[in-house]
């Protein structure tokens, strides 16, 4: 009996693109600098640093960087520097913080570095570690200085530059020329009374500030500490800390929903007003939930200021919504976006079948379609993508930015549900678990034409409205999710023999039609081949439908084929 092969094997791997929630974020070029109230790239280009905050260099690593830039969607990440470390260790601290500073500039991130140590050590070795900080980094520009904070008590604004004036200075004279970051005093009142009579003496400084809710909650008080500034703003630490006993918590509201609503306030405010922000903070239980999935934390229940109290919630899917559009983030996966690759509707996966995955993020900008090795083997990782099942790496067949297509492998024959997991470029998606079906068969339809086979006529030439299908000849169809087949095929190798366990049926234009053969398709990947007659008796029409049952599962309906 005659088999098959398909000659338009793009009809397999193509399908439309799903449209992403949000754009990814621009990456800018440095060396960077200020002109007027907004940042410039060296393209020209102006830009806002959109960003989080490390608590503290332990966590600093390449996959928690790319992960930042590539699932997050963002721009920036702040690191504390100590000049305390730096009097201890010397040379050695500031190289490890060149190192990192180089980890993370590799992953498409702006550095920014942020002097925590607060008013003790401005009287001491400040001037002499920005001396020796600007020496180390002057030839790194994607790095941007935040050169002072936590700066109290509240003294006035001459004092204020009297202050921080020097330490411009000695990273000036050291050679440095990124954008500096002055704070103003650590209290309510922000930018209060501020104005260019007390701007840093360089014209590369914006003015940050730190507008957690205990006084900047709504736009009105935002618009006091900081709308009346006429240089870029940057808020270069805020959130909601829950667990922690200070006035920044204890003025978050109780109530979830007002939570939520005053967040979203302030992302829109900063927006609106161009003002660069790193959120604070990003570790474990605070945005992030770990450092093995990187999954948001979630705002879903009241937090406490109790730093007694168990786990607290998290505004990380909050922020994932705002960068993103996704709770998950680029490269999420999402049950109902999760289907058989010949179409139809949301449906996990089955042993063997041939699947697609859609979202935003999942794989290269420019598409990737898998080619066989020697062995005829399909590769496991395409485009730095790679998808497992229960920690079996399937073969994959499409990468691309919105769209995944891949084998499920047949190991998966016998299990109730199964723990899907992507990886782009080494970053991890969510865990999903998945129920596992026996079967799932669906038609391939035509690139484009949803309800029209992807149909070979018995002269094995595509069947179209121009070369429709005789009544009583033979087509083929194809398919995928038919199950396990006998003899069995490995994952991922082009079969060429074998049928389904689960007995076939067809029909064409309702009725039952005579199947000459239901099996592999010889030479590809995951398919079911079906030769069936057309009904010799079938009424009149243009076009009939054709549906399969594997194991009284049916196809879809609404694909058809061109009768004559």
């Amino acid at each position: 009996m005659f088999r098959y092969s398909l000659g338009f094997t793009a009809v397999l791997f193509c399908a439309s693109l799903a449209e992403g929630h949000a754009p990814p974020i621009y990456v800018p070029v440095p060396p960077f600098h200020v002109q007027g109230r907004s940042l410039v790239d060296s393209t020209n280009t102006t830009f806002l640093l959109r960003g989080v905050r490390l608590p503290d260099t332990t966590l600093a690593s390449a996959i928690t960087f790319r992960t930042i830039q590539q699932r997050w969607n963002l721009n920036t990440v702040r690191i504390p520097i100590s000049i305390a470390l730096w009097r201890q260790d010397g040379a050695a601290y500031l190289q490890r913080i060149h190192d990192i500073v180089q980890t993370a500039n590799a992953e498409h991130l702006i550095v920014v570095l942020a002097c925590d140590d607060g008013r003790s050590a401005l009287a001491f070795d400040a001037p002499a570690f920005w001396s020796a900080a600007a020496a180390a980094f002057k030839d790194s520009p994607g790095v941007v200085f935040s050169v002072f904070n936590h700066l109290s008590p509240r003294t006035d604004w001459r004092a204020w530059q009297s202050a921080l004036q020097p330490l411009a200075d000695a990273i000036r004279t050291a050679g440095a020329k990124q954008i500096l970051s002055f704070s103003a005093f650590d209290d309510a009142l922000d930018f209060q009374g501020f104005g260019p009579d007390f701007y840093i003496r360089d014209a590369n400084t914006i003015y940050e500030a730190h507008p957690f809710y205990d006084h900047a909650k709504t736009d009105a008080e935002r618009e006091t500490n900081l709308g009346g500034l006429t240089v870029p703003v940057y808020a270069g630490e805020w959130g909601m800390p829950f667990g922690v006993d200070s006035p920044s918590c204890r003025a978050i509201p109780a109530d979830v929903a007002q939570q939520h609503a005053i967040l979203l306030q302030t992302l829109l405010w900063f927006d609106t007003r161009s003002i660069s922000w790193t959120l604070d903070d990003f570790s474990a239980g605070s945005l992030v939930q770990d450092f093995a999935e990187y999954n948001g934390t979630a705002l879903d229940r009241a937090g406490t200021c109790d730093p007694a109290a168990p786990a607290q919630p998290g505004i990380g899917v909050d922020l994932l919504l705002w960068t993103t559009g996704d709770p998950g983030g680029f490269g999420s996966l999402v049950a109902e976006l999760m289907a058989n690759a010949a179409g139809g509707p949301a449906r996990p996966p089955s042993p063997g079948g041939l699947m697609s995955i859609y979202g935003q993020g999942l794989g290269p900008d420019t598409p990737a379609v898998g080619q066989s090795d020697s062995s005829g083997s399909f590769p496991t990782n395409l485009g730095g993508t790679q998808v497992f099942f229960d920690g079996v790496a399937a073969p994959m067949l499409l990468s691309s930015l919105f769209q995944i297509n891949m084998q499920a492998p047949f190991e998966l024959a016998g299990k109730k549900q199964t723990i899907v997991q992507l990886f782009r470029n080494g970053v991890p998606s969510n865990k999903l678990t998945l129920p596992v079906l026996d079967v799932n068969p669906e038609i391939f339809a035509l690139f484009g034409l949803p309800s029209e086979a992807a149909a070979l006529n018995q002269d094995a030439k595509l069947n179209t409205s121009s070369n429709p299908a005789a009544r009583g000849t033979i087509v083929s169809l194809f398919a995928t999710g038919a199950g396990i087949f006998n003899p069995p095929t490995p994952t991922g190798l082009p079969a060429q023999s074998g049928s389904p366990q689960a007995g076939v049926t067809a029909k064409i234009g309702g009725q039952s039609a005579t199947i000459f053969y239901a099996g592999v398709a010889p030479g590809l990947v995951g398919l079911l081949q079906v030769n069936a007659q057309v009904p010799p008796n079938l009424p009149p029409t243009q076009r009939a439908e054709v549906v399969i049952e594997v194991a009284g599962q049916p196809s879809r309906s609404g694909v058809t084929i061109w009768i004559q």
